[in-house]
């Protein structure tokens, strides 16, 4: 009796043990919705709002409009940019001037993660069904870890999906140069949106 009492407890273990790992595999989500959510904005016409925290409890709010990746304009409290393929604009008062170095840089730091870096985020977990902002929503959490201009970047992001599989909005704690900060942004889709040169 004492022997299969044993027996029952190791077997017991066993499957506790198989069940965990399995639980870990199913964690282990894809970013291909992600990544396809994504893929959809390239050529998409939206505007996203921004409210950046950071660790000593300023807020800061940003506004973009965006006719595909390649026409953006963002303006922020203290200054407005127009970037085109054409050249990028800058304005941080009434006057609106050419930066005379190469911005391309700065260019990628606005548009949304490409697939790359989206493909070398850990700790992917598929939160299933929720909402964003009263939307009925699909979230995804991962960790991604860059380099931007020279700036080391990390960050633990949600991202929230629509039925239609296109990004509501995202939340994401992130730090850089030492400092960290929360980020909550909303997407907006508006064909209407057009951005052009200054003048």
């Amino acid at each position: 009796m004492i022997r299969a009492s044993r027996n029952r407890g190791f077997l017991n273990s066993v499957a506790c043990a198989v069940f965990l790992a399995a639980s870990h595999i199913a964690a282990a989500a894809s970013m291909d919705p992600v990544i396809a959510a994504y893929h959809k904005m390239e050529n998409g016409h939206f505007r996203t709002e921004a409210t950046i925290t950071d660790d000593k409890g300023k807020v800061t709010n940003s506004k973009a409009e965006f006719e595909t990746m390649e026409r953006i304009h963002v303006t922020s409290p203290r200054s407005e940019i127009i970037m085109l393929p054409e050249g990028t604009w800058m304005r941080t008062g009434d006057k609106w001037t050419k930066p005379p170095i190469d911005m391309s840089a700065l260019v990628k730091s606005f548009r949304p993660m490409g697939e790359d870096m989206l493909r070398a985020a850990t700790n992917v977990t598929d939160n299933g069904a929720t909402t964003w902002q009263g939307q009925p929503s699909h979230s995804y959490t991962y960790d991604t870890d860059t380099t931007v201009m020279g700036i080391h970047a990390s960050a633990h992001t949600t991202v929230y999906l629509s039925a239609a599989g296109t990004v509501l909005g995202s939340e994401s704690d992130s730090e850089a140069m030492g400092r960290k900060s929360h980020t909550v942004q909303k997407v907006i889709y508006d064909e209407s949106v057009r951005v052009h040169a200054p003048g």
